[in-house]
């Protein structure tokens, strides 16, 4: 039995508090070995960290949701400020962002297969096609083409999409097959 007879809390409450102080000491002393360690740990094991950090959201979804959307309300001005930065630095991937959402978007309501792909994935077709329409291949592409068109049934897929100029792709319109 403890001090106070309650099975020694109060006893072990001490003891807890010396080790978180210790703890905190030791973390301090050597800040910069733990967090390169930490850091490598996270390069060495990073399936394992994204699984560790899926399993966390899924077991907390609905708090974290509650928690981000609190911090979102009270930092609205400092997440636009750091958006609009982001969106600066970065002008060209944000334009095609941009431009892919829409024809992911479009695809969605004509109830059409999707097969996602990465950012990256789109960006390094684009860098194929060299920025220019695969129609006329002079004029900068300004939009995405389905190549089979969307409204013919055609797949929002990386094998579908190509880049193309306004002024061809409205031409193209819904043709297919085109040529």
């Amino acid at each position: 039995m403890g001090i106070s007879g309650q099975g020694g809390s109060v006893g072990l409450d001490s003891k807890r508090e010396k080790q978180r102080e210790y703890s905190r000491q030791h973390y301090l002393r050597n800040k910069e070995a733990l967090q390169e360690r930490h850091r490598q740990w996270h390069v060495d094991n990073r399936d394992r960290a994204k699984q560790r950090a899926r399993d966390y959201y899924i077991a907390n979804a609905e708090r974290l949701k509650r928690q981000n959307s609190a911090w979102y309300r009270a930092n609205k001005d400092k997440t636009r400020a750091q958006k609009k930065r982001w969106r600066e630095a970065n002008a060209e991937r944000w334009r095609l962002l941009q431009v892919a959402n829409s024809s992911l978007r479009r695809a969605r309501l004509a109830s059409v297969l999707v097969i996602p792909f990465t950012t990256d994935q789109l960006i390094d077709k684009w860098k194929y096609w060299g920025g220019l329409c695969w129609i006329c291949r002079e004029a900068p592409a300004t939009c995405w083409d389905h190549v089979k068109p969307v409204a013919r049934g055609g797949p929002h897929c990386l094998a579908n999409l190509r880049p193309a100029c306004k002024p061809c792709n409205s031409s193209k319109n819904a043709r297919w097959p085109y040529g």
